[in-house]
């Protein structure tokens, strides 16, 4: 499906502020020629100018220039889709078809970027990653926009600028705030915002309990439907410590539409709502089956935090226990680091997980927690567990017992 990239033009819009387009303009010409042999020039620029509000020689100015005999020229995008509506409308998308460019007047000088006309994975995933931690903001008077995406993790952001530059050609720099302690690809353009605005339906301000898939990627390719669901769990999803994967957000809307992506793809999950928090929670069905999370590894790109701490639980790999501090480290809301469990685990060597709690001397920590690391350990080829088995008088049970490897 082409983009209708006449709605990038905005009646807000002043002739200064136009968005101007780099276009092969043969068909255009040829069509305007012939208009021109039952209309005059002049009768057309001011049939223009009324309808831009703008002045008649600067309409003018750019209908000589149509008529010269080049292949490919600048014109702004008001001029063309008026010059569309009288010659015939039904030439739009061959029109749209031959756009190359864009170039427009901001607050920073002049902005340019590639006429995107159809959508693809990079441009949905950025789209997915706006969704989930992005904010588009305008003037007033539309004219000028920031868009800002923003996460804790800078190699998410690094990803999110490198999707941008791909797809438009612009290259934003990936900042941190201090003061959110965030990483934010943050930058200012007028055509991509119109993009967001008018093309995908976004609206600018916070959309925190309305993020939705757009209609325009609901209806595309599921490769495209994957890639939305893609740029929203990188951003707002999660890789716990005990393998399972999970989204949080507060718009309903929104975790449907990815439940029904992950369900298309057959990855089966389970919703639920947290009252307190006003949130809705996608979380995977296991943490511990290898072949079920290797279905989830797409969704989160190679070479990312989050792609590397899941692979941990798909991948069979020894780790040494700095590289395991990378995967997991501390959390200000946890109240145990995973080095304090082995630094426990050096001085006792063979040990059953109430040896481990006596050495810590940390009783207020859950078993849960203990088994948790214990299990990171075990995998990545730090220690070593075997099943103890023991018979009573009524029943038997078995008991784990771990040792240094």
């Amino acid at each position: 499906m082409v983009f209708d990239l006449f709605e990038l033009h905005s009646e807000r819009d002043s002739p200064k502020g136009w968005i101007w387009v780099y276009f092969d303009c043969a068909l255009l010409r040829k069509h305007y020629l012939k208009l021109l042999k039952s209309n005059p020039q002049n009768i057309i620029a001011k049939e223009i100018s009324k309808a831009l509000d703008c002045g008649f020689s600067t309409v003018g100015k750019h209908l000589i220039k149509l008529k010269n005999p080049c292949e490919k020229t600048w014109l702004p995008l008001p001029v063309i889709i008026e010059l569309v509506k009288l010659i015939d409308t039904r030439l739009k998308y061959e029109i749209i078809n031959r756009f190359e460019c864009f170039i427009c007047k901001s607050n920073k000088g002049k902005q340019t970027t590639k006429a995107i006309k159809e959508i693809n994975e990079d441009l949905s995933k950025i789209i997915g990653a706006h969704m989930a931690d992005g904010c588009l903001q305008r003037n007033k008077r539309g004219n000028n926009y920031q868009i800002k995406i923003s996460d804790g993790r800078k190699d998410l952001i690094v990803r999110c600028a490198e999707w941008i530059n791909k797809t438009f050609s612009v290259n934003p720099i990936p900042i941190f705030n201090k003061k959110d302690n965030t990483w934010n690809c943050y930058f200012s353009h007028k055509v991509i915002a119109r993009y967001f605005e008018n093309i995908f339906m976004i609206n600018a301000g916070k959309k925190f309990d309305i993020a939705k898939e757009p209609e325009i990627i609901k209806n595309s390719d599921f490769k495209i439907r994957k890639a939305f669901a893609k740029g929203v769990l990188m951003f707002d999803g999660g890789v716990k410590a005990t393998g399972m994967v999970s989204l949080t957000s507060m718009s309903k809307q929104l975790i449907e539409d990815i439940e029904e992506i992950l369900k298309l793809d057959e990855i089966e999950v389970n919703k639920g709502y947290n009252p307190k928090k006003k949130s809705w929670l996608l979380e995977s069905k296991s943490g511990r089956n290898k072949e079920y999370l290797k279905k989830w590894l797409y969704y989160f790109e190679e070479k990312t935090w989050k792609y590397d701490r899941l692979n941990f639980f798909i991948e069979k790999k020894k780790y040494n226990i700095k590289e395991l501090e990378q995967l997991f480290p501390y959390h200000h809301r946890s109240k145990i680091r995973l080095k304090e469990v082995y630094d426990a685990i050096l001085k006792i060597k063979k040990f059953k997980i109430q040896d481990v709690m006596e050495e810590l001397n940390k009783f207020n920590i859950s078993h849960i927690t203990i088994y948790k690391y214990l299990y990171i350990l075990e995998k990545s080829g730090l220690i070593y567990k075997e099943i103890e088995e023991h018979i009573g008088p009524k029943n038997g049970w078995q008991e784990s017992i771990y040792s240094l490897v």
